[in-house]
């Protein structure tokens, strides 16, 4: 069904019991409520509940910081800097970059296609991947994107590429921020 923001409740956690003694837990919310980094932060804390319930005590918890410390924050940031930054670091790019591949799909005026393909990498892969990661001390994620950006260079002939994605981050000039959810 979706959901409706409008109307409660916005974030549900179900139950499944898979077998006498396993459970799977689904946690369902809509990602305008809550950024990736708060994600972590809801399912400790609910394992924190979870265990003291069936341990049959109670769980005293610190008062969360406030999400509205944060959105305070971000509008004490200068935009005007952050635009001259972005500005300068994107000069000479004037348009989107046209991948070389003939799909042969004609797509009409506001109709989309969308396939889902699903690759698995060998466990010696996927080991041979994070060793080269750590070696070189970044992030599979980083690896994953540099990769992608040579594969970009190489089906578009441009010695330049940039490409953009969501992070999780946070501040880390602001008190406890590593605690706030929203």
């Amino acid at each position: 069904n979706g959901f409706n923001l409008a109307k409660a409740p916005l974030l549900s956690i179900t139950t499944f019991q898979i077998s006498d003694n396993e459970y799977y837990f689904v946690r369902n919310t809509h990602h305008i409520l809550t950024d990736g980094w708060s994600s972590g932060i809801i399912n400790k804390e609910f394992l924190e509940f979870y265990q003291a319930y069936a341990e049959n005590r109670d769980l005293v918890m610190e008062p969360a910081k406030p999400y509205r410390d944060y959105i305070a924050w971000l509008k004490l940031q200068n935009l005007s800097d952050a635009e001259m930054f972005w500005r300068g670091r994107l000069n000479g790019f004037t348009k989107p970059i046209q991948i070389g591949i003939d799909t042969g799909i004609s797509l009409k005026p506001n109709v989309s296609r969308y396939d889902e393909e699903i690759v698995s990498l060998p466990s010696s892969t996927s080991e041979t991947l994070i060793a080269l990661a750590r070696q070189n001390r970044i992030t599979l994620n980083t690896l994953v994107q540099a990769v992608y950006a040579l594969l970009l260079k190489g089906y578009t002939g441009e010695s330049d590429i940039v490409f953009g994605y969501t992070v999780s981050g946070r501040p880390g000039n602001l008190p406890d921020v590593e605690t706030i959810v929203g």
